[in-house]
């Protein structure tokens, strides 16, 4: 019994303290809780006063704003005629200077010792080779199309590496043939390759040349890339710039070549014996076809006019076509007479018997007429009996 009082006594102690201590944290959270409202109250007067004060400054500025536009409008008035002929002066001045800056992107700059210049226009995608003359000035000499990228550089003069190669490996897992190292990794190349070998080019990019198509190299075609390979120096000053006009020598074309499926894996100008292209072009020349001979015609005199002219010719031509006819009938009349030759005999013996017949006729009409007077005369004979008698 006194086991359960002690335990009973102890819980209600217990709950005094538990009823002590959730007390205080009431207060707490309550106090806690009015800071954070008191707070948030004030936060929300600040604002608004900052609001209303913003208000009244744009408030206090847009008039002076609008007398700004205004005296701006007043100047832009005030502007004299003189000075709109100034401006247009300088406007004409602008105009010459870039046409001055178009002509010169197409020579090529003194004061360098190589025998070639280089510059690659990436706007239009044309490469144009200069040479050096006995004066010392670069001259055009060839332009090539080309396909330049987004990493090509866009202004500056680089010099060629001593960095060539047969067959180069490209970013991407491709191949390029006849590459020029140009400054770190642009390099002058044909179109790519899926492996070293000529005839598994990618003819969908062969179809982009003219156009930007790589990651920044400079491709060509293999005529073109393997001329540079083989002819330009190292050290051979490259330009680029970027213009709308392609160059001095124009832009090239680039035949496309998607469409052809037994020859697109090779490029149409790879000198390789192997290129069916070659076979192409061969038979598609045109086999040179006989002319016949102009008939010559009689030119008119000058005195007639053009009608006689004609009836000249109409005559000359039925001229000729008796002549023929002529020619065909003479034949004929030899071998006629040719018969007539062989058959004289005959002709005499009928013209004997013809005589004969008319001599008999003749005969047969004399004996009818003697015939006709003796009857006559013996009925005068009987008359003259009767008259006797």
């Amino acid at each position: 019994m006194e086991k359960l009082r002690q335990a009973l006594v102890n819980i209600i102690k217990d709950k005094k303290k538990l009823r002590i201590f959730l007390g205080i944290e009431s207060v707490i959270f309550i106090m806690l809780v009015s800071m954070l409202i008191f707070a948030i109250i004030n936060n929300n007067k600040v604002v608004e006063t900052s609001e209303a004060a913003n208000i009244e400054i744009e408030q206090n500025e847009i008039p002076e704003i609008i007398e700004e536009e205004n005296n701006e409008e007043e100047q832009a008035q005030e502007l004299t005629e003189e000075q709109q002929k100034e401006a247009e002066k300088e406007e004409n001045i602008e105009k010459k200077d870039d046409k001055q800056n178009s002509n010169n992107s197409n020579k090529a700059p003194s004061g360098y010792n190589t025998s070639y210049y280089i510059k690659v226009n990436y706007g239009a995608n044309v490469v144009t080779i200069y040479t050096k003359d006995e004066q010392g000035n670069y001259n055009p000499i060839k332009a090539m199309v080309c396909s330049t990228g987004r990493a090509t550089p866009r202004s500056g003069v680089y010099t060629i590496k001593n960095s060539k190669h047969r067959w180069g490996a490209l970013f991407g897992g491709v191949w390029g043939q006849y590459t020029t190292q140009i400054v770190g990794n642009i390099l002058f190349h044909s179109v790519p390759y899926l492996s070293a070998n000529p005839s598994k080019l990618e003819y969908w990019e062969y179809d982009k040349l003219g156009t930007t198509a790589s990651a920044g190299c400079v491709r060509l075609k293999v005529c073109d890339a393997k001329w540079i390979y083989d002819s330009i120096p190292v050290g051979t000053p490259v330009e680029f710039y970027s213009d709308s006009n392609p160059g001095p020598l124009g832009k090239p074309g680039a035949q496309k070549i998607s469409s052809n499926e037994t020859c697109r894996g090779w490029d149409p100008t790879d000198p390789s014996g192997n290129n069916p292209w070659k076979n192409v072009s061969q038979q598609q020349e045109p086999i040179p076809t006989p002319q016949p001979t102009p008939t010559p015609t009689p030119a008119p005199t000058p005195a007639q006019p053009q009608e006689q002219a004609q009836q000249n010719n109409t005559q000359s031509d039925t001229g000729k076509t008796e002549e023929n006819k002529s020619k065909d009938e003479e034949p004929k009349q030899n071998k006629s007479n040719s018969e007539e030759n062989k058959n004289p005999t005959t002709e005499n013996k009928d013209k004997e018997e013809t005589k004969q017949d008319d001599n008999n006729e003749n005969n047969g009409s004399n004996n009818e007429d003697a015939d006709k007077n003796g009857t006559q005369e013996n009925e005068e004979n009987t008359k003259d009996d009767g008259n006797k008698t």
